[in-house]
């Protein structure tokens, strides 16, 4: 049997809990978590020879034992036996409780009772108990999302890794002029993303030094998305100069298709 002394862990994060909003289901669920024992131990039953055998964060009940032990003093508001039942069952399917039947009584265990009833001199006073995803839902737990969250804080704070310019691009004027690409994209809110970042160095590696300053040049001056050369035969509104609608990529250069792909 479980005594009156003694206490159990209570999360502030069950206030968000689905049982929590349940007035009975809480009333419940947390006499499940203080009825239960804290030590292995036997009891008897009425009408067994021997004493039953009880774990660590068990107990034993039967459906009209349940009701009035959790409202020992009756009054006309308080729920029947079976819908007493009922919730216990309710606690289960939730992942609260485990519960072994048979035609005499019911042992309900637990789950994760060391979490709301540490052994002594295991972190008896938590500020902040770590424990694992498992735990039941009328009790949620601290997991692992904060601990998440301060390390991706802590990435946005670490500086960017640095552009590895080709060679032939690594030059104070080539380098404005990247500057000046990226502000460009950011300000149309197309942000360059890290794959169209390496092909579009590939390229401008390709065409060379001056070319690719003309071709970033060109292309900001005339407020397109995507990189092109000044002699692409393309207007500012997407259109070859004979006045044809014709369609470009601005990120992949497709076969067959005009300079300044992408």
């Amino acid at each position: 049997m479980a005594g009156d002394a003694g206490w159990i862990r209570l999360h502030r994060k069950a206030l968000k809990s689905a049982v929590f909003r349940d007035p009975h289901l809480w009333h419940l669920w947390s006499w499940c978590k203080m009825r239960a024992n804290w030590e292995d131990t036997t009891v008897f039953v009425d009408r067994l020879s021997g004493p039953v055998p009880i774990k660590r964060g068990q107990f034993v009940t039967g459906r009209e034992s349940l009701n009035r032990d959790v409202y020992p003093d009756r009054r006309k508001s308080d729920p029947s036996a079976s819908t007493t039942w009922r919730r216990l069952k309710q606690l289960e399917k939730m992942g609260n409780l485990l519960i072994e039947s048979n035609r005499r009584f019911s042992i309900v265990t637990v789950v994760n009772f060391e979490v709301y009833n540490p052994r002594p001199g295991r972190d008896e006073q938590p500020n902040d108990p770590q424990v694992t995803r498992s735990c039941p839902t009328g009790d949620p737990q601290v997991n692992t999302d904060k601990k998440n969250q301060e390390v991706k804080e802590e990435e946005k704070k670490k500086p960017p890794t640095p552009l590895a310019f080709p060679e032939v691009l690594d030059t104070v004027e080539f380098r404005a002029a990247w500057k000046d690409w990226v502000r460009h994209r950011n300000e149309i809110k197309k942000p360059l993303k890290p794959t169209m970042v390496g092909a579009q160095l590939r390229r401008c590696e390709k065409l060379g030094h001056a070319a690719a300053i003309a071709m970033i040049e060109n292309t900001i001056e005339k407020g397109y998305v995507g990189l092109l050369e000044p002699d692409s035969g393309f207007n500012s509104k997407g259109k070859s100069d004979d006045g044809r609608n014709k369609r470009y990529d601005s990120a992949i250069h497709k076969p067959g298709g005009p300079k300044g792909s992408f």
